[in-house]
């Protein structure tokens, strides 16, 4: 019964497997192999699985379930990707059932919940189209329903859960057949989380990187509106997906270290611009280091940083 409950580092693996994956897209660059974007984008999906277990299903007893998800994604097969993803929406089905069943209650963050049903979709479309662009949505959901939670922590941000989601999710959903509005939901996105009259700093830095990561993702999308082409799709990947990506786990890896978090969004709209891929090495090498105490064994033992338990005085 002990393992029921008992977290674990779920996330730590599929981390390690999306830097792998990352790393051999680069190379196909390198090699100009055509294999870079399904490299670069199932790493992504390696990385928001990892963290999305984290967030609702990290206990050992959801590890079958963990380690199904994980083999099928690093397929690399559209198909076996496709099923990993469906795995994952089972799996997190049976957390949130299990929670209920507890009799504990928290806001419903639909966003978050409807990216990995989605994102089995999605793969199954990008299967009979080879349309990358497909595999937007699925992430869109969940980088703008998990940031809700670190804004309104450093920002003072707007509770957006439940039926108030609902703005959002139609139109994202609607990007299946009118890609523009995705484009457009990331532009009017800080709107509905920023409380302008009762903005509050949580410290000068952690305030500059929670700002700097909603302009950010707000410039990456008008570029991506305005230049169309392949800048659609990196705009997308780094100046909003990455962005969103690295803020939201910072955030829970390492929230001592969010302040410095700043500087990955900067390395990544200079990335966007420059198109050269130097500055997200960069913000990917400074994103590793900032949760650096997290990826070690004693965060896949216990899913916390060692550094996180000593601030707080106890020991585990």
């Amino acid at each position: 019964m002990k393992n029921a409950i008992e977290p674990w580092g779920v996330n730590v693996p599929f981390i390690y497997s999306a830097l792998l994956y990352w790393t051999l897209g680069a190379v196909q660059i390198l090699l100009k192999g055509a294999l870079h974007p399904l490299f670069m984008m199932d790493g992504s999906y390696l990385f928001y699985v990892g963290m999305l277990y984290r967030l609702f299903s990290p206990a050992k007893r959801y590890v079958l379930g963990h380690l199904t998800s994980l083999i099928l994604l690093l397929t690399l097969n559209t198909i076996l990707i496709g099923i990993g993803m469906l795995v994952v929406s089972i799996t997190l089905a049976l957390a949130i059932f299990d929670v209920k069943r507890y009799g504990s209650k928290f806001p419903v963050n639909y966003l978050v919940i409807l990216s990995p049903f989605s994102g089995a979709f999605s793969w199954l479309l990008f299967y009979l189209t080879n349309d990358y662009y497909y595999l937007e949505i699925p992430l869109l959901l969940y980088i703008l329903g998990v940031n809700v939670g670190v804004f309104m922590a450093t920002l003072n941000g707007r509770p957006l859960f439940g039926m108030k989601q609902l703005a959002i999710i139609l139109p994202i959903f609607l990007g299946y057949v009118y890609p523009i509005l995705i484009n457009i939901i990331t532009i009017i996105y800080p709107l509905f989380i920023i409380r302008v009259r009762t903005f509050r700093s949580k410290g000068s830095l952690t305030t500059l990187s929670a700002t700097l990561a909603l302009v950010s993702i707000v410039v990456s999308a008008s570029l991506g509106l305005i230049l169309g082409g392949l800048y659609f799709l990196h705009s997308f990947t780094v100046g909003v997906m990455s962005v969103l990506l690295f803020s939201c786990s910072t955030y829970a890896l390492a929230r001592y270290n969010y302040r410095f978090e700043w500087i990955i969004s900067i390395l990544l709209l200079l990335d966007l611009i420059s198109f050269s891929g130097i500055p997200w090495i960069l913000a990917v090498g400074i994103y590793v280091f900032l949760i650096r105490e997290s990826l070690g064994i004693f965060g896949i033992k216990h899913g916390i940083s060692s550094r996180f338990v000593k601030d707080q005085g106890g020991s585990l």
